[in-house]
């Protein structure tokens, strides 16, 4: 055999068998039993398994060190598992390992390039399994809502983007012909203007089972044994029903579920109040919705008690007078994606970084784009249409805005004074400076208490991460 000008050689037929061997599986992988091979001749450290091809090229230290490898072979011939290979020479080159074992960072760096690559498959079977859940959960929700107004009847000659948009001056269409007199009532509102959710924005932190929701829930039953209040009450609740489930365990307070009434816009949610009566009896729609039902005269306005089965429990009773009302508007939907998952976690950092989690929060000034997602006007409304009892107990649970976002406390005490009838001695940003929301939104109920007759004391308020709530006992003169 002529000597060798390459110091690349090539064993070619190599056993499929010795070829599948695996780290962990209790036998010698085949690069580490080519690298006992090739190294006392001179190994370079550079190994190439083809697989496809059952051959592997090893690059010696040098020409002298390969002609040395085939020199012994040609007497000893080679084998591997039980079968002789053949060994020659080779022009081919052996291209360096990125991740060689001496370089950690390389390392490092083609484990994330496998950990970026899985990541991308699973996003990708993500979208598709979340694409055929968005149409089942679409379809879901027009059936929810299908059963809820199949008996109900409509305004249809009200602008109703009029009324919505009255914080930022109504409609804007010139030469609108639909009526732009008001007052008009939300309930009334066809449901394709209304706001419904297709999926629940209850917060996972603030759920039935948080010590920070059960606290607030034993402080509310027990102001409203205390305070002696009517049965019936108004809560916004989540999928559980915490709220209406611990009103319902009180003895003292001595309601029933037929009395809890539970507004929610989110229909899997109302749904779900609905299979169950620990729930109380759940509305669909907006609590200003709910509200605005109460004094309404067009028939089924006061919605059955939908059933899963599209059966009926019975029409909500018609008393309007509310011992307790709880509006928990802290509404929240967090997604933990898998590459934030693995930016925590892991330490990887993805280009581009992935998103923020999406928030949909509700603080005091919510709703200054659509009226009935506004807290201020549900209190405006709650007290304009004497839907209290002459004892009662409300308590509000509101989130602070972000560090981002704007303070509005000026339009909040404009809005309550435009439905007090009283000038707004506090209005402009300087009388704001420093007034937290919390102070704005006792003032509020304050002023709108007082003009309905009512007496109110605050008794109790909880300050939590991110959110706070309020607590207030109501009563009238005589009451």
């Amino acid at each position: 055999m002529a000597p060798p000008t390459t110091h690349v050689l090539r064993v070619s037929r190599l056993p499929a068998a010795f070829l599948r061997a695996r780290p962990g599986e209790g036998q010698p992988t085949p690069r580490e039993v080519l690298t006992a091979a090739a190294a006392p001749f001179g190994f370079s450290g550079e190994l190439a398994v083809l697989h496809s091809a059952r051959a592997a090229l090893i690059e010696m230290e040098s020409a002298a060190a390969a002609e040395a490898m085939l020199a012994h072979h040609a007497e000893v011939p080679l084998s591997f598992g039980g079968r002789a290979v053949v060994l020659e020479p080779s022009t081919e080159r052996v291209q360096p390992r990125p991740h060689s074992e001496h370089s950690a960072a390389a390392v490092r760096a083609e484990c994330e390039r496998c950990v970026c690559s899985l990541v991308a498959q699973l996003e990708r079977r993500e979208e598709r399994e979340n694409a055929v859940r968005r149409k089942q959960r679409h379809a879901a929700h027009l059936a929810v809502m299908g059963r809820a107004f199949a008996s109900h009847s409509f305004e249809k000659s009200v602008c109703w983007p009029h009324f919505q948009r009255a914080g930022l001056g109504g409609c804007d269409r010139s030469g609108c012909k639909l009526s732009h007199a008001g007052p008009v009532r939300f309930c009334c509102m066809p449901p394709r203007l209304r706001t419904f959710h297709e999926r629940e924005t209850y917060p996972y932190a603030h759920r039935e089972s948080s010590a920070q929701k059960l606290a607030v829930n034993a402080a509310l039953t027990r102001h409203a044994a205390a305070h002696r209040v009517g049965p019936r009450c108004v809560v916004l609740d989540g999928p559980g029903g915490g709220t209406a489930r611990a009103l319902l365990a009180s003895e003292e307070l001595g309601t029933r579920a037929e009395l809890v009434h539970s507004p929610n816009f989110c229909t899997p949610t109302y749904a779900e109040l609905g299979r169950t009566a620990s729930g109380g009896t759940p509305f669909l729609g907006s609590l200003r919705a709910f509200l605005d039902s109460r004094r309404c005269p067009r028939e089924g306005h006061a919605q059955p008690r939908v059933q899963p089965n599209g059966g009926s429990a019975g029409v909500l009773a018609a008393s309007p007078l509310f011992g307790v009302v709880s509006a928990d508007y802290c509404c929240r939907c967090v997604r933990r994606d898998l590459r934030r998952l693995c930016e925590e976690s892991l330490n990887i950092h993805f280009h581009p970084p992935p998103p923020p989690p999406p928030l949909l929060r509700r603080s005091l000034y919510a709703g200054r784009h659509d009226v009935e997602l506004s807290p201020v006007h549900d209190l405006i409304t709650l007290f304009g249409s004497q839907l209290l009892g002459p004892r009662a107990v409300l308590a509000i649970t509101l989130a602070r805005p972000d560090a981002d976002k704007g303070r509005f406390p000026h339009e909040v005490r404009a809005a309550v004074a435009a439905a007090v009838g009283e000038p707004d001695a506090a209005s402009g940003d300087a009388a704001a400076a420093g007034e937290t929301d919390a102070a704005v939104l006792c003032g509020a109920v304050s002023r709108l208490a007082a003009h309905s007759n009512f007496r109110s004391e605050l008794c109790e308020s909880f300050d939590f991460e991110g959110t706070f709530v309020q607590i207030w006992r109501l009563h009238t003169a005589g009451g």
